[in-house]
């Protein structure tokens, strides 16, 4: 995997895609016709105003080049409502995580949401922001795990 770093504060979705399937980030925008950054939601400041890129415009472009992801959600229940439910067990989630490369979604310890690609192998998180450095810290909402 090699790192690349998010051309604006919209694309770390689009970025951590694009590392994770080694094409460039700009590819993707291509592909999608867009790069994220237009001005949608007015009420609120960057980078939360902006369209943003949806992890499906990037399962799109994965589909068209051959390449598949499957999806594991952390925050896993079921029930009727939020109020009456119950947990499932995600712990075996780790070991799919620990083994293989994919795109991390969650927030970091400041609690923004954040995007980031994995690379198992390495142990390593390959942050859109040109960083590599290991999980600490980053809580997984969910985990698009690529299937090789």
């Amino acid at each position: 995997m090699k790192i690349q770093k998010q051309p604006n504060r919209a694309s770390c979705v689009a970025t951590s895609f694009a590392m994770v399937m080694d094409v460039p980030v700009e590819y993707i925008f291509k592909q999608i016709k867009h790069d994220g950054t237009e001005r949608m939601f007015l009420k609120h400041k960057p980078p939360t105003c902006f369209r943003g890129i949806h992890p499906q415009e990037c399962l799109r472009v994965a589909h068209e080049l051959g390449i598949i992801f499957t999806t594991h959600e952390f925050e896993s229940w079921g029930g009727p409502d939020q109020e009456e439910h119950y947990i499932i067990n995600v712990h075996w989630k780790w070991g799919v995580i620990l083994e293989s490369k994919g795109v991390l979604f969650g927030a970091v310890a400041t609690g923004e949401r954040h995007c980031v690609a994995w690379n198992g192998e390495e142990q390593l998180v390959y942050n859109p922001n040109g960083t590599t450095h290991p999980l600490n810290g980053f809580v997984i909402e969910e985990y698009y795990r690529l299937i090789e």
